[in-house]
């Protein structure tokens, strides 16, 4: 195109206008530029760069990128791809940088270099962990093995170039990603897999390792803006923070091996096969580091627990041995009392030593100048300086300026720490973890500590210069492999896990001024002691009792789980400290436990109980949940939302119940609750994973049961009930009905029993089946009764002063009510009130309830019928009868539930029984009323076995109270 002279002027005006201010030019670039993310293309390395649970990204590469972004002012968006497709991008222009690139020839001809590396990556071969047949560089059986490779990565020419010098082949099997090379090894389609050392597989296990090479961040050749951003960060950090790669890697690649397991070859399994037993000596007086056990005896403390440690992963036979205090480890192995010795100083004097060999270290820290307070140490031309007696062998640990003093060795730590109290020593060297436990004790608390930059402690496994070299390699591959977290795990159990426990010296040391004052105190003195001393005991005792009835209140006295209330208090501590991971409540339900009681007594049910809770105590302690047991033989645990968790706790309990020794099968349900909604309350999960485990009732489909909207709808519908309970009591909306009881030979009533009706306002007649259950539950079920009973009183009353025939009236009390050591009282009471005779009360107790606890229920009953009630024996024969509830429980009827018959009877026993407890009735002179009387040949079956009272359909309904009259008023009429 060119320009006509109209044109030129504003054209050079513009250039100038440039060339004079170049700046404004990037000014107006940087701020767009800044404002896009850097796009940075990763390949799923584990540890590199990958994505946590919340979608945050972390690893060596993400930390090493957020360290340049503080000199850059960067942010970045990271792109996963394969690594061919990241390069192909990276190219194109659509990302800017990929972190983890080896140098090759090709590739520097298309990317841009950092001008130094970010670290030090390795080739590493990995296969099965089950796979036996390959060892650690085990190249005679890696020879034709099918090799899972990355496409396109560095390590393929490194490992073909490896596999020459070894001599061995193999076939190469080429896929796009990690994840689907680490499958295919998994799978058997490949015998192992070739990785950057970068990306960690935990599911496999190291064979090999080689060829250490750099790698570096690329970006495109047309990104050299980027590039030159990054180089001047890269230059700061390594100025800034030198040590910025080690630490990064210790980490997040602190081992090859995730279970610190070391990569064992076979010569190095072989050894450990067939070796016989090795004694480590573990020197006593060293606390926390190494020391004979109070109790056992035996080596206890770090460095016996790290050799412990690497025993358990190398599967080494060592055998730890405790040696007294003051013992040398060099002259312990020349002096052959232990193959080996625990926690020998590191140093030059040990490393030369031609009768000697070390470990690499175990653990390093730092060492400590202890004083005493005010002593200033930098102005003292000459020290005492006392030294655990180990040092005397490895000066080469002590700096130049630390040997000028005068040193003096001590057998144990203590002895070094009193030599400075004492004034034998001005000062004493320690490592920081001595140091602080010791400075714990008040006798040392006046002690200060001087930081000393030059010494670092050491310590590693001394062995003899015999010592098989197989054996060196399998120590220093197993301390290499170790997990930093079990090394400090083990640090912090000795240390801040452990801290100095006082002993009675140290309490004499500290109180020692106020004992001498004490005993120069005059008698009087010694009398205000006592005194104190007098109350301070009781006190104790009472803050004992108190702590002892607070674990009693809490634990359940028979199987040693939570109660209630406690399991609540904990499972929402658990919910609130994770409310976002997904938790479940189980609650278990053993099928008629009540037969295994009256079969087998009391006691084997506990014994069975208790036997259960241990099961299931175990299993929540396997996996971090929590158990109660909430009543009878009612278990609940709390665990985590897994949705396996049901079915393996309940294949645990069946598969035991098969083999508890019981003659007859013992079977448990499970009702689950899955929490969604934190914020509902403890007590309705619980009660929701009720609902399910009580679904699975009478059910043949199943022993466990999830919480659904059906379980919601019984849930919402006794939610409902217990809101409007108190209402319909306050408002009389429970009546009263009447069933009639006669006399089959004479037709006569005789008789009444009072039922419960609720004559709701909207919605009509509830049925008792629908209220009493929840009643009962929520304990409600005493006022009911009391009411019932009251009301009955009133019924009476009116019809004497109408002038009517009176007849007994019987009343039902639930379980719950003869809790109350006020029942008889209170009945009484009411009656009186009413000037009522007890004998027209009559009162109806369940075989069932009567059997749930009859040793309370047997004395309330004996209080009410001294006090002239008439006590019925209701729903005989429905539950689990037995002779000694006939021989001694207080009552003066029997109650026969004629459902008795109607029941499976595949024996056609069940008409003789009914036959017989009649006779046995008339036996002992205790009336037989037959209930659910609703045919004819019932009557006639009946009166056959002289049983002459009866009380059912066939006869009548029960009334309301108004029918009932008129029914007994026309019956009078009749007589």
């Amino acid at each position: 195109m060119r320009f006509g002279k109209s044109h030129r002027l504003p054209v050079l005006i513009l250039a100038v206008f440039f060339i004079l201010f170049p700046s404004i030019t990037v000014y107006c670039a940087s701020p767009v530029e800044a404002m896009r993310p850097i796009r940075v293309a990763y390949t799923g390395y584990n540890a590199f760069i990958e994505q946590d649970y919340n979608g945050y990204y972390e690893g060596y590469g993400v930390a090493y990128l957020n360290k340049i972004a503080q000199y850059t002012g960067w942010k970045y968006e990271y792109v996963p791809d394969t690594w061919l497709n990241s390069l192909d991008a990276l190219e194109k222009g659509e990302i800017d940088l990929i972190c983890s690139a080896q140098w090759t020839d090709d590739r520097s001809l298309k990317f841009e270099y950092s001008a130094s590396p970010i670290g030090t990556e390795y080739s590493v071969v990995c296969t099965r962990k089950d796979n036996d047949n390959i060892y650690y560089q085990d190249y005679e059986n890696m020879d034709g093995a099918r090799v899972a490779m990355l496409t396109g990565i560095y390590q393929n020419d490194q490992f073909a170039e490896h596999a020459r010098e070894k001599g061995f082949s193999y076939q190469p099997v080429y896929y796009p990603t990690d994840a689907d090379a680490e499958a295919a090894v998994l799978s058997g389609k490949a015998d192992m897999a070739v990785f950057g050392s970068l990306s960690r597989h935990d599911g496999l296990k190291m064979v090999d390792k080689f060829g250490p090479a750099p790698f570096y961040i690329i970006t495109s050749k047309e990104n050299s803006e980027i590039m030159g951003q990054l180089n001047e960060a890269l230059d700061s950090i390594h100025s800034e923070a030198p040590f910025l790669e080690d630490e990064l890697y210790q980490e997040y690649y602190r081992s090859d091996e995730p279970d610190g397991k070391p990569p064992l070859t076979r010569d190095e399994a072989e050894y450990i096969q067939n070796m016989a037993p090795l004694t480590v000596a573990c020197i006593d007086g060293y606390y926390p580091l190494s020391y004979a056990d109070e109790d056992t005896g035996e080596p206890a403390g770090i460095y016996p627990d790290l050799v412990r440690e690497v025993a358990a992963l190398s599967g080494l036979k060592l055998q730890l041995i405790s040696v007294p205090d003051g013992g040398i480890p060099d002259q312990l192995i020349l002096d052959k009392e232990a193959d080996m010795v625990a926690g020998a100083l590191y140093s030059q004097e040990m490393i030369e030593n031609p009768y000697i060999q070390l470990t690499d270290k175990l653990t390093s820290q730092k060492a400590l100048l202890v004083t005493r307070q005010g002593t200033n140490v930098y102005d003292m031309d000459e020290l005492t300086i006392a030294l655990p007696a180990a040092y005397a062998h490895v000066q080469s640990l002590l700096s130049e300026a630390l040997l000028k003093h005068h040193l003096i060795y001590k057998n144990t730590i203590e002895e070094c720490f009193e030599s400075v109290i004492l004034g034998e020593a001005d000062a004493t060297i320690q490592n920081n973890l001595v140091a602080n436990y010791y400075m714990q004790m008040d006798k040392y608390k006046e002690l200060s500590l001087v930081f000393l930059q030059s010494l670092d402690e050491g310590c590693c496994i001394m062995a003899s210069s015999g010592a098989d070299r197989t054996l060196m390699s399998i120590l220093n591959k197993t301390i290499s492999s170790m997990n930093s977290s079990s090394v400090n795990q083990i640090i912090l159990k000795h240390t801040t896990a452990r801290p100095y426990e006082e002993t009675l010296s140290d309490v004499l040391y500290r109180y020692r001024f106020q004992l001498l004052t004490v005993l120069l105190c005059t008698s009087l003195m010694v009398v205000l002691f006592l005194i104190y001393s007098r109350q301070h005991t009781r006190m104790l005792l009472r803050l004992k009792e108190q702590e002892a009835y607070r674990l009693m209140a809490e634990t359940d006295e028979l199987t040693g789980l939570m109660n209630r209330k406690p399991f609540y208090e904990k499972a929402v501590r658990l919910i609130e400290a994770s409310p976002d991971d997904k938790f479940q409540i189980l609650y278990f339900n053993i099928e008629h436990f009540k037969i295994i009681n009256d079969m087998f007594g009391i006691h084997s049910g506990d014994k069975l109980l208790c036997y259960l809770a241990a099961l299931i105590k175990d299993w929540c302690g396997t996996h971090k949940g929590i158990c109660s047991r909430f009543e009878a033989d009612h278990f609940v645990a709390f665990v985590s939302g897994n949705e396996k968790y049901p079915e393996e706790i309940m294949e645990l309990l069946s598969s035991a119940l098969k083999k508890y020794p019981l003659d007859i099968p013992v079977s448990i349900t499970c009702g689950v609750y899955q929490i969604v909604d934190n914020e509902i309350n403890i007590n309705i999960m619980c009660d929701r994973a009720h609902l399910a485990a009580d679904s699975l009732k009478e059910s043949h489909t199943g022993n466990i049961a999830v919480y659904d909207d059906s379980n919601r709808k019984a849930l919402i519908h006794e939610q409902i009930v217990l809101n409007e309970m108190d209402e319909a009591l306050s408002k009389r909306q429970f009546h009263v009905y009447l069933q009639p009881k006669y006399n089959m030979a004479t037709g006569e009533i005789i008789g009444a029993e009072a039922l419960v009706r609720w004559v709701h306002p909207e919605r009509g007649i509830i049925s008792p089946g629908e209220f009493i259950p929840i009643f009962e539950h929520n304990g409600f079920i005493a006022q009911l009764d009391t009411y019932m009973f009251e009301e009955t009183c009133r019924i009476l009353d009116r019809w004497r002063s109408e002038g009517r025939q009176l007849i007994p009236v019987s009343v039902n009390l639930s379980r719950t009510g003869f809790y109350n050591p006020n029942l008889c009282k209170n009945l009484c009471s009411i009656a009186e009130k009413y000037s009522l005779p007890p004998a027209l009360l009559e009162i109806e107790i369940t075989e069932t309830a009567y059997a749930s606890d009859n040793n309370t229920i047997h004395e309330r009953l004996q209080q009410l019928r001294d006090s002239g009630f008439h006590i019925l024996m209701d729903d005989f024969g429905s539950g689990y009868s037995s002779l000694n509830m006939l021989k001694e429980a207080p009552i003066d009827e029997i109650k026969l539930d004629m459902r008795f018959l109607s029941a499976g009877d595949p024996c056609g026993r069940a008409k003789h029984i009914l036959e017989m407890v009649i006779a046995m009735g008339n036996k002992i002179h205790i009336p037989v009323l037959a209930e659910g009387v609703e045919t004819k040949s019932q009557v006639d079956l009946l009166k056959s076995y002289s049983c002459n009272l009866a009380q059912g359909f066939y006869y009548s309904r029960p009334l309301p109270v108004e029918e009932f009259e008129a029914l007994l008023q026309g019956a009078q009429k009749n007589k």
